[in-house]
């Protein structure tokens, strides 16, 4: 049987770019989810294809949980919100037990609140001529960072905003994964298991955009 895996993956963008973002997926390969860095639009609450507006449009967290069960057991609702497409650059980042795998994935979810709470403004067209460039690449780097996974790059395609985190160095530290012994590991990752939805009701809350 396979091991659970976390993939990075790439989203081309008008052949010479890309969004990059992250696939929870089973022993048999399947998605079971999708973290992503998004422009959002602060009034609606609402995913964007770019920001344009940096005034309007933030850069959010979102989860995406496909299969049904794993969303019930971190106390979410199912969401066919999908970015995958045929052909995309992937690279596995990480593959394991199921419970240390979801142990990871988890340590991103747990951050979500945080990281929608700065309210960063999306650069206008997704980067920034002047300073440093926060965009959904850099979400997808924190989101690594935070699993403790490598950030892997893709060659031959434009990425702005790879190398910049949304959070702090020293923060990141705190909240990144940390390894658990196998009896905590399981406790906490078994699905239906009240411990996993103590440790990820409030961290699938992407779906819940807040203005602040």
């Amino acid at each position: 049987m396979r091991d659970h895996s976390i993939e990075a993956r790439l989203l081309c963008i008008a052949g010479i770019a890309g969004h990059a973002y992250w696939v929870l997926r089973d022993a048999r390969g399947n998605a079971l989810a999708e973290l992503h860095g998004l422009a959002t639009d602060r009034h609606t609450g609402t995913p964007i294809p770019i920001g344009t507006d940096a005034r309007r449009h933030a850069l959010r967290a979102w989860h995406y949980p496909h299969d049904a069960d794993y969303a019930s057991a971190i106390g979410a609702q199912p969401d066919r919100t999908s970015y995958l497409r045929d052909g995309q650059p992937a690279r596995t980042a990480a593959s394991g037990d199921k419970h240390a795998i979801l142990a990871r994935w988890h340590a991103a979810l747990r951050a979500m609140p945080e990281l929608n709470a700065q309210d960063l403004d999306y650069p206008n067209y997704g980067f920034k001529l002047l300073g440093a460039t926060i965009n959904s690449n850099s979400a997808f780097r924190t989101f690594g960072e935070l699993m403790g996974v490598p950030v892997p790059g893709f060659p031959r395609r434009l990425q702005p905003g790879i190398g910049n985190c949304m959070l702090p160095r020293e923060r990141i530290a705190a909240l990144c994964f940390r390894e658990r012994t196998a009896q905590d590991l399981q406790r906490i990752c078994t699905p239906g298991s009240d411990a996993i939805r103590q440790d990820a009701r409030n961290h699938s809350m992407p779906r819940q955009i807040r203005n602040v």
